[in-house]
């Protein structure tokens, strides 16, 4: 059915529940169970839910290469299909916002709706910045103080400060335990080709809504993320 020639599924997965099909994709240093744990269950209530743990991630092991999003969205696929889902909806966090992208780009007749959330549209002064810190920290392998920058990043001032002590310690402590192997490969990823690219040069796939009469842009994706996320990931 895809227009292009999928890989064979090699990325450990998760699959639950039944219904219409809904593929995660999860943000950079996290997994399936780090992004979406809390929902799963819920997601699955009503949906056949498949998502895939990248290279470093879960239970897939790291990449001894340079990661790509086209390999990480053909992965994706893949694995929808090997778990017998002809078309799905995408969601996509954070990273896996121009994942879940190149995804339906790449394979659009299979792809039914994307659902982006605290996604990166573009590249900005503030993610030029962060990530190339975050990776560091990652590569140097102390996760307290990675855990510390990145709880930072990803809460405002008012929340840091309305978090009494000891759940900011909790919080630290849980960040820490739940980073992957692979989030420097991860984060390597994150300033590479823009979602924001990939939608313009996008030719009407069958999810996206018929160009406007106006001459502006067709609405082939949209992000209710309408900047890029606080934190890296």
């Amino acid at each position: 059915m895809s227009a292009r020639t999928l890989p064979e599924a090699t990325f450990a997965r998760t699959v639950l529940g039944s219904g219409p099909g809904l593929v995660l994709a999860h943000g950079a240093g996290s997994s399936v169970a780090g992004t979406y744990g809390p929902i799963l269950e819920g997601l699955a209530a009503r949906h056949t839910v498949v998502g895939v743990d990248y290279p470093g991630s879960g239970d897939t092991p790291r990449s001894t290469t340079p990661l790509s999003l086209d390999d990480l969205a053909d992965q994706l696929v893949a694995a929808a299909v090997t778990e017998g889902l002809d078309t799905f909806a995408l969601s996509g966090y954070s990273l896996g916002g121009p994942v879940a992208i190149r995804a339906a780009a790449r394979h659009p007749e299979r792809v039914t709706a994307l659902v982006l959330t605290a996604t990166f549209p573009y590249r900005d002064n503030h993610l030029a910045l962060a990530l190339p810190i975050w990776r560091k920290l990652a590569e140097a392998g102390n996760r307290e103080v990675l855990a510390e920058y990145l709880t930072m990043m990803a809460l405002g001032a008012d929340a840091l400060e309305a978090m009494p002590a000891e759940q900011l310690q909790q919080t630290i402590g849980f960040t820490a335990a739940s980073v992957a192997d692979g989030t420097p490969e991860h984060a390597e990823l994150a300033p590479g080709p823009t979602s924001a690219t990939t939608c313009r040069t996008s030719r009407h796939p069958p999810w996206s809504s018929p160009p406007p009469r106006t001459g502006s842009p067709p609405p082939t994706c949209t992000t209710n993320s309408p900047t890029p996320s606080p934190a890296p990931g």
